[in-house]
């Protein structure tokens, strides 16, 4: 592939981004939403009812860009009253698109509370384990399960998918290296 090919498969998807945005903008306008897109993770009011339709809708229109549904899934973070806790799971397992799935793993990390632990274990230890965006919950597994959970992180370090953040999760070293 020479220069000129890899700028216009670069200019390609950027536009197909901006597109896709400008979809799920204007999906999102219509249900009530009046900020920008690029504000949509930094607030905090939780969603109303129309904005939650409208995110359970376009998550799963593949015809959107996997960045834009991956923004959506995590808006479901703020949808307490619509979406419950164990919609977003059932919602997480029922994706196979790692996008929505990142998404629906970081509002599920945010959502859980000391109640939702044994859910938590079960999505990175049960049937379900090594799920592209599981390594969301080792966090909560680790806060939430006290000795347990310190265990559970424990016979992960050697897992391939969680051991590096079970590893920094449990020496205090939680982030990357740049």
């Amino acid at each position: 592939m020479d220069v000129n090919e890899a700028r216009e498969g670069f200019e390609r998807r950027h536009a197909d981004r901006e597109t896709s945005n400008q979809i799920v903008l204007e999906r999102l306008r219509a249900a009530g939403y009046e900020a920008d897109l690029d504000e949509w993770l930094t607030l905090k009011e939780p969603l109303t009812e129309a904005e939650t339709a409208v995110v359970l809708e376009l998550m799963h229109d593949q015809a959107l860009f996997g960045y834009s549904r991956n923004y959506l899934a995590r808006g479901l973070e703020r949808a307490t009253k619509t979406v419950s806790f164990d919609e977003l799971i059932e919602l997480y397992l029922g994706t196979d698109d790692p996008s929505v799935e990142e998404g629906l793993a970081s509002a599920i990390e945010v959502r859980a509370k000391k109640i939702d632990y044994p859910k938590l274990v079960a999505l990175v230890t049960g049937e379900h384990a090594g799920r592209y965006a599981s390594a969301f919950f080792l966090r909560k597994v680790r806060r939430y399960g006290g000795e347990e959970g310190r265990k559970i992180l424990k016979s992960l370090v050697d897992d391939p998918e969680y051991g590096w953040t079970a590893h920094h999760l449990l020496t205090g070293r939680e982030r990357k290296p740049q």
